[in-house]
């Protein structure tokens, strides 16, 4: 059966649901609702939602046709007068189906032996193994772990360490401190979500210390929701969700760090650049329990291996981070299925999307906009110091005062 694309709307009263299907007979279309169920069916269309309210059917539902524009709008009244149905527009979020007591099968006890073998965890909520086969991994020059099914979640994390330090180089690092000129239109440059968020703060006359404001409001493109009818419908239930948070901070880093160098015309070499400056991807590494772990992680990275590697501009990626973040988790959405779209079509890296994405891309539509409102906050208000890196930044800096005299 095909899922037909589907709008939501609502107002005091009613919640409306508009189906777009092709070659409509009105006399075969299905539809049923009851409480936070709603199922429609048209062959060889069938819809079955899961609504964040309850609904009625009675007297003042109805639905109605246009043949012509192959669109259906079924009106269906709203069990609580005035009640507001939040997130209407997360449509991957309404297609998941939950789980009955009944439908809930108690899990056969495996045979001990089995309960013994080990296998490495990793991906999102470190639900995956055996994803990274040698065969998967050939040619895949964003993966750092030398041997990802044998790792461990410390080994993985110690592993990114020693490589990171293996792979900063003083000399690369001292030439782009000095030698900014091209840098320094990267730094000036004002990014999408930067621009984003001063307009609305503009607009709505925004305080920082307000936690009561509503954010932006944001429609999704066709081609937005076309993308999230193709997620997997899934309900999670998360071992850690602070470091189900703190993992999405890297991608977003990745992504504004792309963003910012290209000038928000990703190249072929975005995905690449996404991926391995972020250690949750490049290094499967979630061994983060601090938002300090997160950051130094990201900057370490992000000082060892792009194309420009200049405190500055890094300091400029974590304004980025920090108002994608204060815009909230629709803009992270939509950020995320970029990264989604640029894995996807990556010969060897689409398997990130199913390991860590794909699951992204799902969760967040059903995270707390609190908490990402207070990890905006919280990425605004870190103070990141060189010296806490572990590569003497400082002294190599203090090198620079010499180079004049060198070469005079």
């Amino acid at each position: 059966m095909i899922t037909p694309r589907f709008d939501l709307r609502q107002d005091e009263e009613f919640l409306y649901i508009d189906i777009k299907a092709l070659n409509i007979k009105v006399q075969d279309v299905e539809i049923h609702a009851e409480g936070d169920l709603f199922l429609f069916s048209l062959s060889p269309y069938y819809l079955r939602l899961t609504l964040p309210g309850r609904v009625i059917e009675d007297e003042r539902s109805h639905a109605s046709c246009d043949i012509s524009l192959g669109l259906i709008i079924v009106k269906l009244a709203k069990e609580t007068k005035g009640e507001h149905f939040a997130d209407l527009d997360l449509t991957s979020r309404l297609l998941v189906r939950k789980e009955t007591p009944q439908q809930t099968q108690p899990q056969k006890s495996k045979p001990l032996i089995e309960n013994l073998q080990l296998s490495a965890r990793y991906g999102f909520n470190y639900q995956y193994s055996g994803l990274f086969t040698q065969n998967v991994l050939s040619g895949n020059e964003i993966n750092e772990i030398d041997s990802v099914e044998q790792s461990t979640i410390e080994s993985r994390s110690l592993e990114r360490k020693e490589k990171e330090d293996k792979k900063f180089d003083q000399e690369y690092y001292l030439a782009d401190f000095v030698s900014s000129d091209d840098i320094k239109e990267y730094i000036k440059c004002k990014s999408k979500p930067w621009l984003e968020l001063r307009a609305w703060q503009k607009d709505h006359k925004f305080q920082e210390d307000d936690n009561k404001e509503e954010l932006p409001r944001i429609e999704f493109t066709e081609k937005e929701k076309d993308e999230l009818m193709k997620l997997p419908r899934k309900e999670y239930l998360i071992d850690n969700l602070k470091g189900t948070y703190l993992c999405l901070i890297p991608l977003i880093f990745g992504y504004c760090y792309d963003s910012r160098t290209t000038h928000g015309e990703p190249t072929s070499e975005s995905t690449w650049t996404i991926g391995k400056l972020s250690p949750t991807i490049s290094c499967l590494d979630s061994y983060f329990s601090t938002l300090a772990d997160v950051i130094y992680a990201c900057t370490r990275r992000a000082l060892a291996y792009p194309l420009y590697r200049h405190w500055e501009l890094i300091e400029k990626v974590w304004q980025d981070v920090y108002c994608s973040f204060r815009l909230g988790k629709r803009t992270l959405l939509r950020i995320l299925l970029v990264i989604r779209e640029r894995f996807a079509w990556h010969d060897t890296c689409y398997i990130y999307n199913r390991a860590i994405i794909d699951d992204y891309c799902v969760w967040i539509q059903s995270s707390s906009e609190n908490v990402i409102r207070s990890l905006a906050h919280e990425i605004h208000a870190f103070k990141l110091e060189k010296r806490d890196i572990g590569w003497e930044l400082e002294e190599v800096e203090s090198l620079a005062n010499d180079l004049p005299r060198e070469t005079s």
